[in-house]
């Protein structure tokens, strides 16, 4: 019981002080022209979850800069480097810090990629996965990636996909 009480301590110190560490995901994940949030809720055989997708689309200047925004400061690296120090859980604290840092870098590199190109980019985040794509740059592209309303039936077993866009804002 001691050992729980001492990781769930370490764990919310940890949490408390690297809150001044900004998310670069999430800040760079800002909407600023065009784009949709949609909610999908999934029912049937009894088990019902609920996700929330956002689709950004942009220009080629607007994604190198939201590119830029994914790449991690120095000052993160080192915090995450440093939290590998604390006894017991800062190995695992250093892991998920990597794996954040190596995602970032790897949407960064297919963002600048296609912005270098002068292409259009369109971005899809839903839960932890996010898939990067060249856009087409029409207006009427700018829909959401989430599954379509429907309703099947599997073996007996009826299963419903509602899905609602919750903000879309065209200003490309």
């Amino acid at each position: 019981m001691k050992k729980i009480i001492q990781v769930l301590s370490l764990v919310t110190v940890f949490a408390m002080g690297f809150s001044f560490i900004s998310s670069s995901s999430a800040s760079a994940a800002t909407p600023k022209k065009a784009y949709v949030a949609a909610e999908t809720k999934y029912s049937g055989g009894g088990n019902s979850s609920t996700s929330h997708g956002i689709d950004l689309y942009m220009g080629p200047k607007d994604a190198a800069i939201y590119a830029s925004n994914l790449n991690t400061s120095y000052k993160t690296a080192i915090a995450w480097a440093g939290a590998g120090f604390i006894p017991n859980v800062g190995p695992y604290i250093s892991i998920a810090g990597l794996a954040s840092t190596v995602e970032s870098q790897r949407l960064a590199k297919q963002i600048t990629a296609l912005s270098e190109k002068d292409k259009k980019v369109h971005i899809y985040k839903c839960g932890g996965i996010t898939s990067v794509k060249e856009w087409n740059g029409k207006e009427s592209s700018i829909v959401t990636s989430n599954p379509k309303s429907n309703t099947q039936t599997y073996g007996g077993i009826t299963t419903y996909t509602k899905t609602k866009i919750t903000k879309k804002v065209v200003k490309y």
